[in-house]
């Protein structure tokens, strides 16, 4: 009697691995901008819980809090966040500052007179910025803006899409997709 032997051939084998590695890809470059998509969003949604922590912080001390952008200086071995940047610099978190008076008037504000409250990291290698044109936000201490609004915008990348945080005069913060949609 001829026994047959059971089992794959060989090229049943590289097919079923072929394919396996062609789904493998397909699912990477799939899921690779839904990744960053997320990491803008959750970044957006920290700015924006660091802004209603300000606020209500001015509110509660009766001083102006602020929230600058920063970026690690990379010759620090300890890793501190010791560059504060200028407006259109990318950051990688945030500073919640605030005055050591009530005085909420004098600008521009001595570096001795600002107190440091709490650090923002932003998630994986988020950026943060100030745009042209707006100011770093501070929070008087009947909870208003000291300009009427002001924006944070986050990306993932040098040419990635942004997302902006939009911080309004009367409190409310505003999540939206560039180009600026229109905040509810």
């Amino acid at each position: 009697m001829n026994q047959r032997m059971r089992g794959f051939t060989m090229v049943e084998l590289l097919v079923t691995v072929a394919l396996l590695g062609l789904l493998t890809a397909l699912s990477v470059a799939t899921v690779g901008p839904l990744r960053e998509r997320y990491s803008r969003r959750q970044a957006a949604e920290l700015a924006a819980s660091a802004a209603a922590r300000a606020q209500l912080m001015a509110r509660e001390t009766g001083r102006c809090h602020t929230l600058e952008v920063y970026r690690a200086d990379p010759v620090n071995p300890a890793g501190e966040p010791l560059e504060v940047l200028n407006i259109d610099e990318e950051g990688d978190r945030l500073r919640i500052r605030r005055r050591k008076t009530p005085d909420c008037e004098i600008q521009p504000v001595p570096a001795a007179e600002l107190e440091h409250v709490e650090w923002v990291r932003m998630p994986g290698r988020m950026r943060v910025r100030v745009p042209t044109g707006k100011t770093e936000p501070e929070w008087r201490p009947n909870s208003r803006l000291r300009e009427v609004s002001t924006e944070l915008r986050f990306r993932a990348s040098a040419t990635g899409p942004e997302l902006a945080v939009r911080l309004m005069n009367q409190g409310p913060v505003c999540v939206s997709e560039l180009p600026l949609e229109e905040c509810p």
